[in-house]
Protein backbone atom coordinates (compact mmCIF):
# COMPACT_ATOMS: atom_id res chain seq x y z
CA UNK A 1 0.00 0.00 0.00
CA UNK A 2 1.07 3.36 -0.63
CA UNK A 3 0.87 6.55 1.62
CA UNK A 4 -2.61 7.52 0.27
CA UNK A 5 -3.96 4.16 1.08
CA UNK A 6 -2.63 4.23 4.27
CA UNK A 7 -3.69 7.29 5.18
CA UNK A 8 -7.46 5.90 3.84
CA UNK A 9 -6.56 2.26 7.00
CA UNK A 10 -6.30 5.38 10.03
CA UNK A 11 -9.30 7.40 8.79
CA UNK A 12 -11.33 3.83 8.66
CA UNK A 13 -9.58 3.49 12.12
CA UNK A 14 -7.46 0.46 11.94
CA UNK A 15 -4.79 2.32 12.50
CA UNK A 16 -4.53 3.86 16.21
CA UNK A 17 -3.06 6.61 17.80
CA UNK A 18 -1.33 7.68 14.75
CA UNK A 19 0.26 11.26 13.99
CA UNK A 20 -0.04 11.51 10.02
CA UNK A 21 2.14 13.71 9.42
CA UNK A 22 5.10 12.20 11.52
CA UNK A 23 4.04 8.10 11.12
CA UNK A 24 4.24 8.05 7.08
CA UNK A 25 6.81 11.24 6.10
CA UNK A 26 8.55 10.66 2.95
CA UNK A 27 8.95 7.13 2.70
CA UNK A 28 6.23 5.65 0.04
CA UNK A 29 5.47 2.32 1.12
CA UNK A 30 5.55 2.13 5.08
CA UNK A 31 4.33 3.16 7.76
CA UNK A 32 6.94 4.59 11.02
CA UNK A 33 6.20 3.04 14.15
CA UNK A 34 7.46 5.19 17.01
CA UNK A 35 8.44 4.11 20.72
CA UNK A 36 6.56 5.21 24.10
CA UNK A 37 7.89 5.70 27.14
CA UNK A 38 6.42 1.99 28.09
CA UNK A 39 9.62 0.14 28.54
CA UNK A 40 11.56 -3.30 29.55
CA UNK A 41 14.46 -4.58 30.63
CA UNK A 42 14.28 -8.81 29.47
CA UNK A 43 15.56 -10.15 32.57
CA UNK A 44 16.13 -13.72 30.72
CA UNK A 45 16.77 -12.05 27.66
CA UNK A 46 14.90 -12.43 24.36
CA UNK A 47 11.39 -14.43 24.55
CA UNK A 48 10.00 -15.31 20.61
CA UNK A 49 6.44 -14.58 20.43
CA UNK A 50 4.10 -17.34 21.73
CA UNK A 51 0.71 -17.80 22.56
CA UNK A 52 0.97 -15.93 25.75
CA UNK A 53 0.14 -12.16 25.29
CA UNK A 54 3.01 -10.07 25.41
CA UNK A 55 1.23 -7.76 27.63
CA UNK A 56 1.15 -10.11 29.85
CA UNK A 57 5.14 -11.19 28.99
CA UNK A 58 6.33 -7.59 29.95
CA UNK A 59 4.00 -7.67 33.30
CA UNK A 60 5.30 -10.51 34.69
CA UNK A 61 8.62 -10.01 36.95
CA UNK A 62 10.09 -13.41 36.25
CA UNK A 63 10.52 -12.22 32.61
CA UNK A 64 10.65 -8.54 32.60
CA UNK A 65 11.39 -5.51 34.56
CA UNK A 66 10.24 -1.76 33.86
CA UNK A 67 12.54 0.58 32.65
CA UNK A 68 12.45 4.30 34.78
CA UNK A 69 13.91 7.03 31.87
CA UNK A 70 16.71 8.78 32.76
CA UNK A 71 16.55 12.68 31.38
CA UNK A 72 14.07 11.28 29.00
CA UNK A 73 16.33 9.48 27.72
CA UNK A 74 16.98 5.24 28.11
CA UNK A 75 20.13 3.85 27.84
CA UNK A 76 19.85 0.50 26.23
CA UNK A 77 23.31 -1.77 27.07
CA UNK A 78 24.92 -3.81 24.26
CA UNK A 79 24.17 -7.94 24.32
CA UNK A 80 21.22 -7.55 26.30
CA UNK A 81 17.83 -6.98 25.39
CA UNK A 82 14.72 -4.48 25.85
CA UNK A 83 10.75 -4.32 25.01
CA UNK A 84 9.19 -0.91 24.07
CA UNK A 85 5.39 -1.07 23.72
CA UNK A 86 5.24 0.95 20.27
CA UNK A 87 2.91 4.08 20.43
CA UNK A 88 0.59 2.97 17.27
CA UNK A 89 -1.82 0.32 17.11
CA UNK A 90 -3.94 -1.59 14.87
CA UNK A 91 -7.55 -1.76 16.17
CA UNK A 92 -8.68 -5.13 16.71
CA UNK A 93 -11.33 -5.14 13.99
CA UNK A 94 -8.84 -5.57 11.60
CA UNK A 95 -9.05 -9.46 12.31
CA UNK A 96 -11.74 -9.20 9.74
CA UNK A 97 -9.91 -7.35 7.66
CA UNK A 98 -7.99 -8.77 4.52
CA UNK A 99 -4.97 -6.38 5.31
CA UNK A 100 -1.51 -7.95 6.09
CA UNK A 101 1.86 -6.73 7.63
CA UNK A 102 5.35 -6.77 6.79
CA UNK A 103 8.47 -4.97 9.29
CA UNK A 104 11.37 -4.17 9.57
CA UNK A 105 13.89 -2.28 11.71
CA UNK A 106 15.48 0.99 9.80
CA UNK A 107 18.29 1.20 8.04
CA UNK A 108 20.35 3.78 10.52
CA UNK A 109 20.20 1.48 13.46
CA UNK A 110 20.85 -1.82 11.63
CA UNK A 111 24.24 -0.10 10.28
CA UNK A 112 25.39 -0.04 14.26
CA UNK A 113 24.52 -3.67 14.91
CA UNK A 114 21.19 -2.80 16.35
CA UNK A 115 18.40 -5.73 16.16
CA UNK A 116 15.14 -4.49 16.52
CA UNK A 117 11.87 -6.31 15.50
CA UNK A 118 8.27 -5.71 15.68
CA UNK A 119 5.81 -7.79 17.71
CA UNK A 120 2.44 -7.76 17.33
CA UNK A 121 0.08 -8.97 19.83
CA UNK A 122 -1.13 -12.41 19.53
CA UNK A 123 1.45 -13.73 16.57
CA UNK A 124 3.42 -16.66 16.70
CA UNK A 125 6.20 -15.06 14.95
CA UNK A 126 8.83 -11.81 14.54
CA UNK A 127 8.07 -8.65 11.76
CA UNK A 128 4.58 -9.41 10.42
CA UNK A 129 1.06 -10.06 11.02
CA UNK A 130 -1.70 -12.09 9.85
CA UNK A 131 -5.07 -10.22 10.44
CA UNK A 132 -7.19 -13.36 11.53
CA UNK A 133 -4.20 -13.97 14.19
CA UNK A 134 -4.29 -10.61 15.37
CA UNK A 135 -5.14 -10.55 19.47
CA UNK A 136 -5.17 -6.94 21.13
CA UNK A 137 -3.80 -4.89 18.03
CA UNK A 138 -0.92 -3.77 20.58
CA UNK A 139 2.63 -3.55 18.81
CA UNK A 140 5.53 -3.98 20.84
CA UNK A 141 9.39 -3.91 19.87
CA UNK A 142 12.36 -6.02 21.17
CA UNK A 143 15.82 -4.10 20.71
CA UNK A 144 19.42 -5.68 21.42
CA UNK A 145 21.98 -3.75 20.64
CA UNK A 146 25.19 -5.65 19.87
CA UNK A 147 28.34 -3.97 19.38
CA UNK A 148 27.40 -0.78 20.87
CA UNK A 149 25.68 0.95 23.68
CA UNK A 150 23.08 3.11 22.44
CA UNK A 151 20.65 5.72 24.01
CA UNK A 152 16.35 5.84 23.05
CA UNK A 153 13.89 8.37 23.84
CA UNK A 154 10.11 8.37 23.56
CA UNK A 155 8.73 9.19 20.32
CA UNK A 156 11.49 8.40 18.05
CA UNK A 157 11.05 5.82 15.40
CA UNK A 158 13.30 2.86 14.56
CA UNK A 159 10.84 0.59 13.05
CA UNK A 160 8.42 0.73 9.94
CA UNK A 161 5.91 -1.56 9.22
CA UNK A 162 4.57 -2.45 5.12
CA UNK A 163 0.26 -3.45 4.49
CA UNK A 164 -0.77 -5.29 1.80
CA UNK A 165 -3.91 -6.17 0.41
CA UNK A 166 -4.42 -9.68 0.93
CA UNK A 167 -1.46 -12.20 1.49
CA UNK A 168 2.02 -10.94 1.01
CA UNK A 169 3.27 -14.21 -1.31
CA UNK A 170 0.41 -12.47 -3.71
CA UNK A 171 2.45 -9.20 -4.52
CA UNK A 172 5.75 -10.66 -5.03
CA UNK A 173 6.77 -10.12 -8.65
CA UNK A 174 8.64 -13.39 -10.19
CA UNK A 175 9.41 -11.83 -13.79
CA UNK A 176 12.79 -12.33 -14.65
CA UNK A 177 13.11 -10.02 -17.15
CA UNK A 178 11.81 -7.06 -15.30
CA UNK A 179 13.63 -8.07 -12.63
CA UNK A 180 16.50 -7.62 -14.57
CA UNK A 181 15.46 -4.14 -15.86
CA UNK A 182 16.19 -2.71 -12.43
CA UNK A 183 19.32 -4.29 -11.32
CA UNK A 184 22.64 -4.29 -13.31
CA UNK A 185 23.48 -7.55 -14.51
CA UNK A 186 26.72 -9.47 -12.91
CA UNK A 187 29.36 -10.15 -15.12
CA UNK A 188 26.45 -10.06 -17.96
CA UNK A 189 24.80 -13.05 -16.47
CA UNK A 190 20.84 -12.56 -16.01
CA UNK A 191 19.91 -12.15 -12.17
CA UNK A 192 17.44 -14.18 -10.85
CA UNK A 193 16.87 -11.60 -7.77
CA UNK A 194 19.94 -12.25 -5.49
CA UNK A 195 22.20 -9.76 -3.79
CA UNK A 196 26.04 -10.15 -4.25
CA UNK A 197 29.05 -8.37 -2.22
CA UNK A 198 31.33 -5.54 -3.68
CA UNK A 199 34.54 -5.79 -1.70
CA UNK A 200 36.89 -3.43 -4.33
CA UNK A 201 38.05 -0.77 -2.61
CA UNK A 202 36.31 2.43 -3.20
CA UNK A 203 36.98 6.01 -2.46
CA UNK A 204 34.54 6.91 1.28
CA UNK A 205 37.18 10.02 2.21
CA UNK A 206 37.03 12.47 -1.10
CA UNK A 207 39.32 14.95 0.10
CA UNK A 208 42.10 12.87 0.79
CA UNK A 209 41.07 10.08 -1.38
CA UNK A 210 40.86 7.31 0.98
CA UNK A 211 39.64 4.17 0.02
CA UNK A 212 38.03 1.31 1.74
CA UNK A 213 36.20 -2.08 1.00
CA UNK A 214 34.35 -2.23 4.79
CA UNK A 215 33.95 -0.74 7.66
CA UNK A 216 34.93 -2.37 10.94
CA UNK A 217 33.16 -1.36 14.32
CA UNK A 218 35.04 -0.77 16.98
CA UNK A 219 35.56 -2.85 20.31
CA UNK A 220 35.23 -1.98 23.56
CA UNK A 221 33.37 1.73 23.17
CA UNK A 222 31.35 2.59 25.63
CA UNK A 223 30.44 5.77 24.92
CA UNK A 224 26.33 5.35 23.57
CA UNK A 225 24.65 6.53 20.33
CA UNK A 226 22.21 8.68 20.61
CA UNK A 227 19.18 6.85 17.77
CA UNK A 228 17.98 10.04 16.84
CA UNK A 229 19.52 13.49 14.81
CA UNK A 230 21.82 13.51 12.52
CA UNK A 231 25.94 14.00 12.06
CA UNK A 232 26.24 13.38 15.53
CA UNK A 233 29.61 11.77 15.72
CA UNK A 234 32.89 11.23 14.02
CA UNK A 235 33.12 8.40 12.78
CA UNK A 236 36.93 7.87 13.25
CA UNK A 237 35.94 6.84 16.92
CA UNK A 238 33.43 4.01 16.01
CA UNK A 239 34.80 3.02 13.08
CA UNK A 240 37.84 0.89 11.35
CA UNK A 241 38.68 1.30 7.88
CA UNK A 242 39.25 -2.03 5.61
CA UNK A 243 40.77 -2.72 2.20
CA UNK A 244 40.45 -5.58 0.47
CA UNK A 245 43.56 -8.11 -0.82
CA UNK A 246 43.85 -9.83 -3.58
CA UNK A 247 44.22 -14.12 -2.95
CA UNK A 248 44.24 -16.23 -5.85
CA UNK A 249 43.09 -13.33 -8.52
CA UNK A 250 40.26 -12.48 -6.17
CA UNK A 251 40.03 -9.16 -4.56
CA UNK A 252 38.93 -10.79 -0.71
CA UNK A 253 38.53 -9.54 3.13
CA UNK A 254 38.56 -11.07 6.29
CA UNK A 255 35.74 -11.69 8.68
CA UNK A 256 37.24 -11.77 12.03
CA UNK A 257 35.29 -13.63 14.44
CA UNK A 258 32.77 -11.27 16.85
CA UNK A 259 33.57 -8.24 14.58
CA UNK A 260 30.60 -6.35 12.67
CA UNK A 261 31.21 -5.21 9.40
CA UNK A 262 29.57 -2.67 6.79
CA UNK A 263 29.81 -3.55 3.48
CA UNK A 264 27.74 -2.78 0.13
CA UNK A 265 26.48 -4.61 -2.91
CA UNK A 266 28.01 -4.95 -6.23
CA UNK A 267 24.08 -4.74 -8.06
CA UNK A 268 22.73 -0.84 -8.28
CA UNK A 269 19.30 -0.66 -7.95
CA UNK A 270 16.63 1.45 -9.41
CA UNK A 271 13.24 1.62 -8.68
CA UNK A 272 10.33 2.62 -10.25
CA UNK A 273 7.34 4.46 -8.55
CA UNK A 274 5.23 0.70 -8.59
CA UNK A 275 7.90 -1.47 -7.00
CA UNK A 276 9.22 -1.83 -3.22
CA UNK A 277 12.19 -4.19 -2.23
CA UNK A 278 12.29 -6.76 0.41
CA UNK A 279 15.84 -7.46 1.46
CA UNK A 280 16.71 -11.13 3.27
CA UNK A 281 19.82 -12.69 3.69
CA UNK A 282 19.96 -15.90 1.84
CA UNK A 283 20.39 -17.71 5.03
CA UNK A 284 20.34 -16.09 8.67
CA UNK A 285 23.60 -17.76 9.14
CA UNK A 286 26.32 -18.41 6.06
CA UNK A 287 28.74 -20.92 7.49
CA UNK A 288 30.41 -18.83 10.34
CA UNK A 289 28.85 -15.39 9.62
CA UNK A 290 26.01 -12.90 9.99
CA UNK A 291 23.69 -11.29 7.78
CA UNK A 292 21.52 -9.60 9.75
CA UNK A 293 20.35 -6.82 7.07
CA UNK A 294 16.71 -7.77 6.17
CA UNK A 295 15.44 -4.05 5.13
CA UNK A 296 12.66 -2.40 3.08
CA UNK A 297 13.75 -0.50 -0.14
CA UNK A 298 11.23 1.95 -1.25
CA UNK A 299 9.89 3.05 -4.82
CA UNK A 300 11.95 5.77 -6.44
CA UNK A 301 15.34 4.43 -4.76
CA UNK A 302 18.45 4.51 -6.69
CA UNK A 303 16.56 6.73 -9.30
CA UNK A 304 16.86 10.40 -10.49
CA UNK A 305 20.90 10.49 -8.74
CA UNK A 306 22.41 13.94 -8.21
CA UNK A 307 25.50 12.25 -9.32
CA UNK A 308 24.19 11.15 -12.47
CA UNK A 309 25.53 7.54 -11.49
CA UNK A 310 22.76 4.44 -12.44
CA UNK A 311 21.02 2.91 -9.65
CA UNK A 312 22.51 3.07 -5.88
CA UNK A 313 23.90 -0.21 -4.41
CA UNK A 314 22.30 -1.85 -0.71
CA UNK A 315 24.67 -1.65 2.50
CA UNK A 316 25.53 -5.56 4.29
CA UNK A 317 25.45 -5.51 7.85
CA UNK A 318 27.62 -8.67 8.16
CA UNK A 319 28.88 -10.04 11.48
CA UNK A 320 31.64 -12.61 12.31
CA UNK A 321 30.78 -15.85 14.43
CA UNK A 322 33.24 -18.24 16.25
CA UNK A 323 36.09 -18.58 13.29
CA UNK A 324 37.25 -15.84 10.53
CA UNK A 325 35.86 -15.95 7.48
CA UNK A 326 37.84 -15.00 3.85
CA UNK A 327 34.72 -13.58 2.00
CA UNK A 328 35.56 -12.97 -1.55
CA UNK A 329 34.27 -10.61 -4.59
CA UNK A 330 31.04 -11.40 -5.59
CA UNK A 331 29.60 -13.58 -3.18
CA UNK A 332 25.90 -13.97 -2.67
CA UNK A 333 24.31 -12.80 0.09
CA UNK A 334 21.10 -12.25 0.16
CA UNK A 335 17.88 -12.26 -2.06
CA UNK A 336 15.24 -9.32 -3.29
CA UNK A 337 11.62 -9.73 -3.28
CA UNK A 338 9.63 -7.25 -5.49
CA UNK A 339 6.75 -6.58 -4.50
CA UNK A 340 3.85 -4.48 -7.07
CA UNK A 341 2.76 -1.80 -5.00
CA UNK A 342 -1.56 -1.97 -5.85
CA UNK A 343 -1.04 1.53 -6.40
CA UNK A 344 2.02 3.46 -7.34
CA UNK A 345 4.02 5.73 -4.72
CA UNK A 346 3.18 9.38 -5.51
CA UNK A 347 6.79 10.20 -3.79
CA UNK A 348 9.78 8.59 -2.97
CA UNK A 349 12.16 8.52 0.45
CA UNK A 350 15.46 10.59 -0.79
CA UNK A 351 17.47 8.90 2.75
CA UNK A 352 20.29 6.84 1.18
CA UNK A 353 19.73 7.85 -2.11
CA UNK A 354 23.41 8.73 -3.10
CA UNK A 355 24.83 6.40 -1.16
CA UNK A 356 27.92 4.26 -1.99
CA UNK A 357 29.60 3.05 1.10
CA UNK A 358 27.73 4.91 3.94
CA UNK A 359 27.48 4.71 7.27
CA UNK A 360 24.47 5.52 9.58
CA UNK A 361 23.11 9.20 9.21
CA UNK A 362 23.80 9.34 12.96
CA UNK A 363 27.83 10.20 11.83
CA UNK A 364 29.31 13.28 9.92
CA UNK A 365 31.51 12.21 7.00
CA UNK A 366 34.85 11.37 6.97
CA UNK A 367 37.77 13.51 7.98
CA UNK A 368 34.74 16.77 8.93
CA UNK A 369 35.07 17.87 12.72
Amino acid sequence: MNKEQMIALMEAHLLLNVDREKTIDNDASALDLHLSGDAYYMKQGSIKPFNKSYHEIINDSVYAEKLNKNEDTFLLEKEKCYIFKIKEALHPCIKASPIFGQATAKSTVGRIDVIARLIVDGMKEYEKFNPSEVVSGEMFLEITPINFNVKVKEGISISQLRFFYGEIEHSIINDRAFINSILNLRDDIPNDGTLSVDISNTIFHQSNNDVAAAFRGKEQITAPIELWGKDNYNPEDFWDIEKSTEINNLKSIVIERNKFYILRSRERISLPPGVCIYCRAMDETLGEMRIHYAGFVHPYFGLNRKDQKKGTPLIFEVRGHNVNVLLTQSEILARLYFYRMSMPATEGAANYNEQELNLSKFFKGWGKE
